[in-house]
């Protein structure tokens, strides 16, 4: 159960809390981008994607996505196509540029986490990386879940 009486557990206020301090911690690495930049750039540089389907795989509504990818547009990091026999439809790649900022970026962002990492024994290390690689799969089971 999510609650107890109506209140957070304990253990998962901590956990958000400690996802939400992570999220802020990486994010003041960046430099060049923000981390929901970083995060629709890795989606699109994972595959090529119609700018509908990508608003779902990264739970965000169309016009926060068309935002993002107006700012990632104008640095030339993303190539916007108009998809063959569908009027509507816009294709998304990432430009040579794009994926060079986001290589980038995911460096800087390991060696955050690598950092972070460094302050607790090896077998904690062990324990934090093997314990996000769950919470990675929760969270695309969840995604794929809503689609």
């Amino acid at each position: 159960m999510p609650t107890e009486g109506g209140r957070a557990r304990p253990e998962l206020a901590e956990a958000v809390l400690t996802v939400a301090s992570l999220g802020r911690g990486l994010e003041r690495v960046l430099d060049e981008m923000t981390l929901p930049q970083y995060r629709i750039l890795t989606l699109i540089g994972s595959s090529p994607q119609r700018a509908g389907r990508l608003a779902q795989r990264a739970a965000l509504s169309k016009s926060t996505l068309t935002g993002l990818l107006d700012a990632l547009a104008a640095r030339g990091w993303v190539r916007r196509m108009q998809i063959d026999g569908d009027r509507r439809g816009v294709g998304l790649e990432l430009t040579l540029e794009g994926r060079t900022a986001r290589e980038r970026a995911e460096v800087v962002l390991v060696e955050r986490l690598q950092h972070y990492l460094g302050f607790v024994s090896d077998d904690d290390r062990a324990a934090a990386a093997a314990g996000l690689a769950v919470l990675h799969r929760v969270v695309v089971a969840a995604w794929q879940a809503e689609l």
